[in-house]
């Protein structure tokens, strides 16, 4: 029964282009950000030479920036198109963490990570709203289940691959490398979105 239900979400999943939309780019997302954690407290201690209260600093600031992007998505969502949140809240990861790889040190660092933890927030709320929309109430955990194992394989890729990239290229060209795939991965949530954001409206 079990292999049978995650059939039944997955042949749900390539028909609907909400859930496509989150599978394609939050994997992608997911991935990128993977590696970006791994890099991130080497780019503190190494490349900012912040040592462990600067991690904490970073730490923090993505915190703070999570909390902002889940409390502003639900209205974010209300004022525009959930296609048109979704691939900014990505390309404001990709600003924020590409700010971030240049930074000098880590106090100008900080309202990168902010801006970034914002972005992450808001795209899990559209990722939320994307299935809810994509799913009929039936098929719904199933589909969940299908998509966020998709997700997490590739983010647990992305940290078996950034720990041997981090030590060959160092964490700040580590960075720039997550800014591009985010934004590509923005560029993505924008084209498929669009044809979501029709359907449901």
């Amino acid at each position: 029964g079990h292999l049978r239900d995650l059939g039944e979400g997955f042949a749900h999943v390539v028909r609907s282009r909400p859930l496509v939309t989150v599978l394609v780019v939050w994997s992608l997302a997911l991935g990128a950000v993977a590696s970006s954690q791994t890099a991130q407290v080497f780019l503190a201690k190494d490349a900012f030479d912040a040592g462990d209260v600067g991690y904490g600093l970073i730490f923090g600031a993505i915190g703070l920036g999570l909390a902002i992007g889940s409390f502003g998505a639900g209205s974010w969502v209300e004022q525009r198109s959930v296609g048109t949140v979704y691939a900014a809240s990505i390309l404001l990861q990709a600003i924020g963490v590409g700010a971030a790889a240049i930074a000098p040190n880590v106090w100008v660092s900080l309202p990168a990570f902010v801006l970034a933890g914002v972005g992450n927030g808001t795209a899990v709320v559209c990722n939320s709203l994307l299935v809810q929309r994509g799913a009929p109430d039936e098929l719904r955990g199933r589909v969940f289940t299908v998509i966020m194992s998709v997700n997490y394989a590739v983010y647990g890729l992305g940290f078996l691959i950034a720990g041997p990239l981090t030590d060959s290229v160092g964490p700040r060209w580590v960075f720039g490398g997550v800014a591009i795939v985010l934004a590509l991965a923005s560029l993505i949530a924008y084209a498929l979105g669009r044809a979501v954001t029709r359907r449901a409206d």
